[in-house]
């Protein structure tokens, strides 16, 4: 009759061990492969997205490309006070709730109004002198020699 041996009293040079030790070795590099790919609690980065001026924008251009972007994001918030009227106007209940939440959208839609021609009009400004961008060359300077230019 043969002789059956537990896995610990066996040999160290048996397939079984050998097959143990390689299946452990594994878990633990995929876990760490698995870990750099995926990642157990990685956040995702953040991304941050900054407009690039050329050093030769004045003042004005960047007066002009603000005045395009704030009266974009005041006709967005009108856009928004609006349907947040319309929601308070489905859920009033008594005539005055209803008359509040009315008069709240005929105020956002006026100053929408207001809004929409400022952008426009900023559009059209900003259209019609535009801001220098990094592919145009800004002009140079002449060389006279001053201080920073060098001598002919």
């Amino acid at each position: 009759m043969a002789q059956q041996t537990s896995f610990l009293t066996q040999s160290r040079r048996s397939p079984r061990f050998a097959l143990v030790a390689l299946a452990a070795t594994a878990v633990i590099v995929g876990a760490f492969f698995w870990e750099s790919h995926v990642g157990f609690g990685k956040r995702p980065p953040n991304l941050i997205y900054v407009a690039s001026w050329p050093a030769s924008r004045t003042a004005a251009d960047a007066v002009r490309v603000q005045n395009v972007n704030e009266t974009g994001r005041q006709s967005e918030i009108a856009k928004f006070e609006i349907e947040r009227g319309q929601a308070l106007l489905s859920r009033a209940k008594t005539p005055q709730a209803k008359a509040s939440a009315q008069a709240h959208i005929a105020q956002n839609r006026a100053a929408l109004a207001k809004w929409n021609d400022a952008h426009t009009v900023a559009q059209a400004v900003l259209a019609a002198n535009p801001a220098r961008s990094i592919t145009q060359s800004a002009p140079m300077p002449p060389q006279d020699g001053g201080p920073g230019q060098p001598a002919n």
